[in-house]
């Protein structure tokens, strides 16, 4: 308080001063004329009196100045009195938020539990659809593991049926150049051990335009690294994929692949084959054997590709390079789509690998792997929808099913009293049939009598021609089978001029009561399981005998034709004994020589569409004058199928050996130019038999 106090003096003596300084000079102003001692004494007694009135200013001021102070300290007390109450208020606020926190927690706590037990629970039926999950695919993969098994017995069952008849199939069709019918027996024998894809991948057909090093190392590019390719990614228990890379010479088209499909029907079997011209290349999908066939072709741009690579600065070599493994990758992702829609359909829980394989290369390229991504989508759509129609289907057959047993049941309720009528009616025509017997046996003994007369006549005409001993060439330099063409010497013999006819082989079969599979299998060509030859086709060569058959009935005719009509042991001719008889010594193309096969000189390509008598086409004679040394029926010989050069001493006449394969010679009547050579060499397995095979007799002292 003191101290405010001096301070307010202090500043009301400064003012004083002011004040007097600034009277001063206004005294002096207007004291004009007047003496100095005059202004003092007028100035002093001034100075006095405004001394007096600063004091009692400063008094006034120090009054107020007191009251002031007096009042902002009650000021201060009041402000202090008011912030006490908002103090108290702000904590009495600070207490009812750490309840209202306390409360908020309480909630929190309870919620958090609620949660825990919600999340517990959710755990547990998470737990529980993981397991109904695991057990749904555990199901499904039982369902595709029986799926499988049915497969593949009914593949082979299939490749069965195919495999005894394929050589009719080979014979009709006149199929030759892409697979050799061993290696499509060995193929499908295969089959039979192992359910498996077959991928076979054809040469690409490349354009002379296309550079260089397209023509030099495209192919095996594709093939080297699309076989490591399967062999990394398709080697699964659903069953393997083997890869084919080899299988074809040269490219192939569309009528092959059409063929490959009908040769392997019973077989899942993939072909990938594609064309490059100067600017595209056209890549070619095809799948069978699983459900509906599916096809897919490709193309892409490589030459725009190649332009852009050039013109980004990369050389010429290495730009190539790069768009042939763009190639190699464009039939990888074709290998793949196609093996995945295999498996997809044996099992609808596999995983496809293509979905997962990293798109490399340009954009153009790019986008062509994607359409086939799309592509594998789309067809796991449609299979996951045939299966639903599948399993409708199924449910109809049920339904069906349960409706002709209601139907039957039926039946046979009214089928009851329907059988005491045909009792009666029974009778009757067990009466007639005695009958019809009885007539059918005296036709039947008047046809024996004929037959025994025909066969009398047929014994005498077992036509020997000698063939004298000497080399000959055999085998062609030409054809694939009978390389090289090589020196054999044989001794003389004697060979029937025609085949054994239906006539002989009745005789053969009433004279030795033989146990003939072919009687029951050859109706279509008039046998119909008698032991009589069909009416008007006597003399048609024999067919439908198996090779064990052919040599049963050289037993028979060692004992039945006398030794004057034969020089020595009856036997099938070895196929070099057969040869020899068919083109001479002047290494003929054909048995009458080198001019190409006609409708005048024997019976082939389907131009009769049977067998026709032996001996109708004597302009076809052989060398030594044998007929129908080509063309009517296959011939078998003794000999087994083996590589050249021939050597009889090798074990391949060794008659001993059972279920090998057996050289058949002379085509047939559905045969085509090439079967007709001379040197032409066919097999079959020795307990094969079929329409197309018949034999002749040899006669030989060894």
């Amino acid at each position: 308080m003191e101290l405010l106090t001096t301070s307010l003096a202090g500043i009301a003596a400064g003012v004083a001063t002011s004040f007097l300084a600034s009277r001063f000079e206004e005294d002096w102003q207007s004291m004009t004329g007047d003496d100095s001692a005059q202004v003092v004494t007028t100035y002093q007694q001034g100075a006095t009196q405004r001394e007096a009135e600063l004091l009692t200013i400063q008094r006034e001021l120090i009054r107020y100045r007191k009251m002031e102070v007096e009042a902002g300290l009650v000021s201060t007390a009041e402000q202090g009195r008011q912030a006490l109450q908002l103090s108290e208020q702000s904590l009495n606020l600070k207490r009812q938020e750490i309840t209202l926190y306390q409360s908020r927690l309480q909630q929190d706590s309870r919620l958090a539990a609620n949660q825990q037990q919600q999340l517990g629970q959710a755990l547990q039926l998470r737990q529980q659809e993981l397991s109904l999950l695991e057990q749904d695919l555990t199901e499904r993969r039982g369902v595709s593991r029986q799926l499988l098994e049915l497969m593949r017995q009914r593949e082979e069952s299939a490749i069965q049926r195919r495999l005894d008849g394929i050589q009719a199939d080979w014979d009709r069709e006149n199929w030759a150049g892409i697979l050799s019918r061993a290696e499509l027996q060995q193929i499908l024998t295969r089959g039979q051990q192992r359910h498996r894809l077959l991928m076979f991948i054809s040469p690409p057909d490349i354009s002379d335009d296309c550079p260089r090093s397209f023509r030099n190392n495209l192919e095996r590019d594709v093939r080297s690294k699309l076989k490591q390719f399967i062999s990394q990614h398709y080697q699964t228990e659903l069953g393997p994929v083997e890869f084919f890379g080899k299988s074809f010479k040269s490219s192939i088209f569309d009528t092959q692949v059409k063929q490959m499909a009908t040769l392997l029907e019973p077989t899942p079997m993939a072909i990938i084959y594609s064309d490059i011209t100067d600017e595209q290349l056209y890549l070619h999908l095809n799948l069978w054997g699983l459900g509906q066939p599916f096809h897919l072709t490709e193309a892409w741009n490589w030459e725009e590709e190649h332009d852009r690579l050039i013109e980004s600065g990369m050389a010429e070599k290495k730009s190539l390079r790069q768009i042939r493994q763009a190639i190699v990758n464009l039939h990888q992702v074709g290998a793949a789509l196609l093996a995945d829609l295999y498996y997809l359909a044996l099992n609808p829980t596999y995983s496809p690998r293509l979905f997962d394989m990293q798109i490399q290369g340009t954009d153009a390229l790019a986008q062509v792997i994607r359409q086939l991504q799309t592509n594998l989508r789309q067809q796991t759509s449609l299979a996951e929808a045939q299966r639903s129609r599948e399993a409708e289907r199924k449910r109809r057959e049920a339904e069906e099913r349960e409706r002709k047993r209601q139907a039957e049941k039926e039946r046979q309720r009214k089928a009851k009293g329907e059988r005491k009528r045909q009792a009666e009616l029974e009778r009757q025509r067990k009466a007639k049939e005695r009958e019809r017997k009885a007539d059918e046996e005296r036709k039947r003994q008047a046809e024996l009598e004929r037959q025994r007369k025909i066969v009398e006549q047929s014994k005498i005409q077992f036509d020997w021609i000698t063939i004298s001993a000497g080399s000959f060439w055999m085998g062609a330099d030409d054809l694939d089978g009978a390389k090289p063409m090589h020196e054999v010497y044989l001794p003389e013999y004697q060979i029937a001029r025609t085949p054994v006819t239906n006539a002989q082989w009745a005789q053969f079969l009433q004279d030795s009561d033989y146990d003939w599979e072919g009687i029951g299998r050859s109706d279509q060509f008039g046998w119909h399981g008698q032991k009589t030859a069909p009416r008007g086709r006597e003399q048609h060569p024999v067919v439908w005998v198996t090779w064990h058959d052919a040599l049963a009935f050289c037993d028979w005719a060692n004992q039945a034709i006398p030794s004057a009509q034969r020089r020595g042991t009856i036997q099938l001719p070895s196929e070099a004994e057969w040869e020899k008889a068919a083109r001479g010594m002047d290494k003929r193309i054909y048995p009458w020589g080198n001019q190409e096969p006609t409708v005048s000189l024997l019976n082939f390509n389907e131009n009769v569409r049977d067998t026709t008598p032996v001996g109708q086409y004597p302009q076809g004679a052989s060398y030594y004058g044998l007929l129908d040394m080509a063309g009517n029926v296959w011939e078998w010989t003794r000999s087994e199928y083996r590589d050249y050069p021939y050597k009889s001493g090798d074990g391949r006449e060794d008659v001993t050996r059972t279920d090998v394969r057996r050289v058949l010679r002379g085509g047939a009547f559905r045969s085509n130019t090439v079967a007709l050579r001379a040197a032409y060499r066919y097999y079959n397995l020795s307990l094969n038999l079929s329409w197309g095979l018949g034999f002749r007799l040899i006669s030989s002292p060894f």
